[in-house]
């Protein structure tokens, strides 16, 4: 008798179904675990959700991501400051560049990190302390192209301590673009940690004393302000009286030929300078010809390039003017380098920043009268009666600048160390 077979029941075909495809789901999941983690640990973690799941995830992108966020941390690194390549990330992490890419731009897109094309990579505005002292901070803000210049980090420290012995003080280098908006941004931070914060702000840049005009906490800067930002208060050496000074003292020797050598990244301050400069020469009945501005940048390649046909072109004794010590130390490099200038032509004068150097002046220079500690000190003072709400009666401080003649102003008198 033939065997006969039941048909199945249309519910038990459903179920096998339903168990072989769940089946194939968790063989999926299995070979894909880390794929699938991953973008669970993602999605959780740019839902702005805690940490804590995202460090359990336990994968190469999540452990790179940790890393990093943990690096930052320990280095103490502050909004605006540069953080490492994607080559160097690899070093510390110790997983392959792809992952630490990855990890780097997801912790962009949290606003941890900040990527720009060609500059680099710098620490984001949600970097930024969350249990931010609740006393008396002191925020100095540095440019990110000149920083400190030749001001000393200690005489500055020093001197703020000196009015304000308990105020805790950080340094906070400025991202190199939308200063204006991290400015905001930063503020608006620390306010609503309740923090009683203070600003002084050092040779910025113009876009970054804009944003600080309108701040509501006591702001400070150190360096000269463009027309039209006089209504913040500002310490300076008289950069006018220093142009005016170096050209005078040209004009006295008998020169009739002039160059200012100038930083390319101008500053308030550097035009008061050239200001300075340009009224020497027209004290003296000189012509507009007599002077030749070279806007330079701060390498040596660069600097050459554009220096040295300027002084073979020249007849006759040249007044050459460093607007800063950084070029009279790129102007002596050339000059080991370059023995077809003739260099006994060149007499050489030199501003500095800030005070009297502590080494020995080779040539004519312009300094401050003022010490960096005190001009320090002044700011603090200031500081404190803005935060007593005190009238502050003289908004713009020119600090008197005095010339020192040096051993000479000729170049090639002076043997340049190797």
């Amino acid at each position: 008798m033939p065997e006969t077979t039941t048909p199945a029941c249309p519910s038990d075909v459903e179920e096998k179904k339903g168990a072989r495809t769940f089946g194939l789901l968790l063989m999926y999941l299995w070979c894909n675990f880390d794929v699938f983690v991953d973008g669970l640990a993602v999605f959780l973690y740019c839902c702005g959700m805690s940490v804590t799941p995202y460090k359990k995830a336990g994968t190469k992108l999540s452990r790179a991501a940790t890393l990093i966020e943990e690096d930052i941390r320990a280095r103490n690194l502050m909004p605006g400051d540069r953080y490492l390549s994607v080559e160097e990330v690899v070093e510390v992490v110790g997983l392959s560049p792809a992952t630490c890419h990855r990890a780097m731009k997801l912790l962009a897109e949290r606003n941890l990190l900040r990527r720009r094309r060609n500059l680099g990579t710098f620490i984001g505005e949600a970097a930024a302390p969350q249990d931010l002292p609740r006393g008396n901070v002191i925020y100095v803000l540095l440019s990110p192209d000149r920083q400190l210049g030749a001001l000393s980090r200690g005489s500055l420290m020093d001197g703020l301590w000196r009015a304000l012995p308990e105020a805790s003080l950080q340094f906070l280098i400025l991202p190199t673009e939308e200063e204006g908006a991290f400015i905001k941004n930063f503020i608006a931070t620390i306010q609503a940690a309740g923090t009683l914060a203070s600003i002084v702000a050092v040779s910025c840049s113009r876009e970054a004393y804009a944003a600080l005009r309108s701040v509501p906490v006591p702001v400070v800067v150190i360096g000269s302000v463009a027309p039209g930002e006089d209504q913040l208060i500002s310490i300076d050496g008289d950069e006018k009286q220093a142009g005016w000074l170096l050209a005078k003292n040209f004009v006295d020797d008998g020169h009739r030929q002039f160059a200012v050598l100038m930083n390319e990244i101008w500053r308030p301050g550097d035009n008061l300078f050239l200001e300075g400069v340009q009224e020497a020469l027209a004290e003296a009945r000189l012509s507009v010809a007599a002077l030749r501005v070279c806007a330079l940048p701060d390498d040596q390649c660069l600097f050459d390039g554009q220096v040295r046909p300027l002084l073979r072109e020249h007849h006759g004794p040249l007044g050459v003017i460093c607007e800063g010590e950084w070029a009279l130390r790129r102007l002596e490099e050339l000059k080991g380098r370059d023995p077809s200038i003739d260099w006994r032509q060149l007499d050489v004068a030199v501003h500095v920043d800030a005070e009297m150097p502590d080494h020995d002046v080779r040539y004519p220079c312009t300094y401050q009268q003022v010490s960096v500690l005190e001009m320090s000190a002044m700011a603090g003072e200031i500081i404190v009666s803005l935060q007593r709400q005190r009238p502050i009666l003289k908004r713009q401080i020119l600090l008197p600048m005095a010339l020192s003649q040096g051993v000479s102003a000729k170049l090639g008198d002076i043997q340049c160390a190797e």
